[in-house]
Formats: structure tokens, sequence, C-alpha cells
């Protein structure tokens, strides 16, 4: 009886083509719930293959995301002086200044959402909407410390008109074709 209770217990059944495993009633249990932890070398090494690829598109994200980041502060503070020459220049009053800008400010987050995904060439409206996220975030800062802590309700526009440019940034970069 012994004997015929270790013979069934101790099976060998297929998992892949070359490799066996012990069977036992427990072993079975947890090849079922941790599958994942018995897997032969060659599919252990495509799920490592797989996860560095995931890994890597989500860095490309990063970079490209950061390289949007730059691109859209430096011509944020562009457009910011080249508004205040010309505040400057041509004598305008200072009702003109919160309209210079939201204008300023819908630029660059348009040229930030475009430089982003032009380096990655899909998902424009994903990528410019999360490259307005560190943008959106460096001009509140800016307006709360310039009006003593308090934002206003054209801050909120501003910030809500920043990200629809700069996913439609994303998206016009993304669509536009490629001159051969």
């Amino acid at each position: 009886m012994l004997q015929k209770q270790k013979k069934l217990q101790i099976k060998k059944i297929r998992t892949t083509k070359n490799s066996c495993i012990n069977y036992n009633p427990f072993s079975y249990h947890l090849l079922m719930m941790w599958g994942d932890f018995f897997m032969t070398s060659s599919t252990a090494k495509r799920k490592t293959k797989a996860s560095i690829n995931e890994n890597s598109e989500a860095k490309q994200y990063a970079i490209a995301i950061l390289k949007g980041f730059a691109f859209g502060t430096a011509s944020l503070f562009i457009l910011f002086s080249i508004c205040s020459f010309k505040m400057v220049r041509l004598d305008y009053t200072e009702k003109s200044v919160p309209i210079m800008a939201l204008v300023s400010a819908m630029l660059a987050a348009f040229l930030g959402g475009y430089g982003a995904a032009r380096c990655i060439r899909k998902k424009g409206l994903m990528i410019g909407v999360f490259t307005s996220i560190p943008l959106v975030i460096v001009i509140t800062s800016f307006v709360a410390i310039a009006n003593g802590g308090t934002i206003s309700s054209l801050t909120v526009t501003a910030i809500l008109l920043m990200i629809i440019m700069s996913g439609f940034g994303g998206v016009v970069s993304v669509n536009k074709k490629i001159k051969k």
C-alpha cells in the first residue's frame, strides 16, 4: 500500500518541452498558485526581457517628458522676456500683464508638449498632458509667490488652458508628417 502511494505521489508531468518536475499533491498546488516561480529558464528569460523593455519604454517616456518640460520652461522665460520688453518699449498698461502672461504660458505649454511628443512620436496627448504638469507647478508657484499666496480664477483658467494646449502640442507633433 505504501509503495502504491509513493508511486502515485512521485509522477512526472511535463511543463514544457524539455523540463519535468516531480509531482506530489503539495507541489502541484504550489505550481498552480505560484506558477511564475516554477518556470523554466527559457520562460524566465522571456519574462525578464519583457520587463526590461517595459522599463526602457517608461524611461523613454520620462526622458521625453523631462525634455519637453525643459523646453517649455525655457520657452516660457523667453516669451516672458519678449513680453516684458514689449511692455517697456511700447508703454502698455498694467492691465495687459495678465493677458500677456496667459498667452505666454499657453504658448510655452504648447511648445513643451510638442517637444516632448517629438522625441517619442506616439501617444502625443498623454505625453503632452504629462509634460504640462511640472510646468503648471512652476507657474502656479511663481503666481503664488507674486500674489502673496493667493491664486485667482485667472490662474485656474491658465492652468486648464496650459494642460489643453500642451496636449494639443503633443497631438500636433505626433501627427506631423516627416519630410523625406
